[in-house]
């Protein structure tokens, strides 16, 4: 039986959602594979069964919990380096934080793990909503018009047109998002992001748009797309609340709209999962105001967005096997590549004595 870690948690202010995702995937896959629950709590990796009861979450206490780390294909008990278990795939359900931003997926890359998320660029450049719409527009893909930002360049404010939305530019897809009416509630806002970022994203906020979300996947070489939800805010924008705690908003999906539209949607996030060469289960949402705007892309999205594929035949277990699959395949294609290089540069290298030329310095 293949040994699988979850790691979930981090430094993000969707910590708490992530542990829901990691728990729903431990449920679904213990049966097909030996399993760990690895929680990321304050730049440490935790261990331990009471990690299985949602009761140990609200008041968290590291008592009864071992502390571990990763290297060489292994995770390792904290104290005890000859007792590692090899990891064959560790499945990413951080959302934000490390589990977005591409550190824990440099983290597995370092330790020779494969994950199941995208890689440290992607992860990255899809985390900072500023560096995706630069992308978007290299790829010719329809995004809204934006603006930056950044402490000290409040005459942004002076040269926009309102109503505008603000993004604190690496958080996720609702938290510490604003409207600004006028460039006095503009000016405020953006300072109030600020404090959850050192840069804001400023879009034109659209009135009486639909909001469209659709996850996509691969599996043996082929692209996977789920269906397509509608998401009906009660409010300006989509936020923490009605995402996570049943606020006024509904969901409909398969979403009913035109088949054209359907079309359209597909071949977009097609076309955004191979030109970002993402990896994963990956959701992206949309906004459509009459022309249809990419709005974020989400690489390790909540609940990794099983249900939209629910339509298509596949549950979170099967899901998730698949995502394992994926990802030590890819890690099989990486360790077929020539990566080490034994040349004479080093043994030819000195510092200010004789050398035969090659790397001399008198440095």
């Amino acid at each position: 039986m293949q040994n699988v870690v979850i790691i979930y948690g981090g430094k993000s202010c969707e910590s708490e959602i992530s542990v829901l995702t990691a728990l729903s995937v431990f449920s679904s896959v213990k049966n097909q594979y030996a399993v760990e629950l690895v929680y990321l709590k304050n730049g440490r990796f935790f261990i331990g069964k009471k990690l299985q009861k949602i009761g140990s979450y609200g008041n968290f206490s590291i008592r009864g919990l071992k502390t571990v780390t990763f290297m060489n294909g292994k995770m390792y008990r904290a104290g005890l380096p000859c007792s590692g278990k090899k990891i064959d795939c560790a499945v990413i359900c951080c959302h934000g934080g490390e589990g977005e931003n591409g550190s824990l997926a440099g983290l597995m890359e370092i330790a020779d793990i494969a994950y199941t998320s995208c890689g440290p660029l992607q992860s990255a450049v899809c985390m900072d909503k500023v560096f995706t719409k630069y992308l978007l527009w290299y790829f010719h893909l329809p995004t809204l018009p934006f603006r930056v930002y950044q402490k000290g360049e409040e005459s942004v404010f002076s040269e926009i047109e309102y109503p505008v939305i603000l993004k604190p530019s690496s958080l996720g897809s609702s938290i510490g998002i604003s409207f600004a009416q006028n460039k006095e509630e503009g000016e405020k806002r953006g300072i109030e992001a600020l404090a959850f970022d050192k840069k804001v994203l400023i879009e034109p906020a659209l009135t009486g748009f639909r909001e469209y979300t659709c996850a996509v996947f691969r599996e043996k070489g082929d692209i996977v797309v789920g269906q397509i939800e509608e998401v009906i805010s009660g409010g300006a924008f989509y936020d923490f609340d009605e995402k996570y705690r049943g606020g006024e908003v509904k969901r409909v999906y398969p979403a009913q709209i035109p088949i054209a539209l359907e079309n359209k949607i597909y071949r977009i996030c097609k076309k955004i999962y191979e030109c970002f060469e993402m990896k994963g289960a990956v959701r992206i949402d949309f906004l459509d105001d009459g022309k249809l705007y990419v709005n974020e892309i989400n690489a390790v999205p909540g609940s990794l967005s099983w249900y939209l594929f629910k339509g298509k035949g596949y549950d979170l277990a099967s899901l998730c096997r698949i995502l394992i699959e994926e990802g030590i395949k890819e890690k099989e294609s990486k360790d077929a590549l020539f990566t080490d290089f034994s040349g004479s540069v080093l043994r030819d290298f000195t510092f200010g004595g004789k050398g035969k030329g090659i790397g001399k310095t008198d440095a």
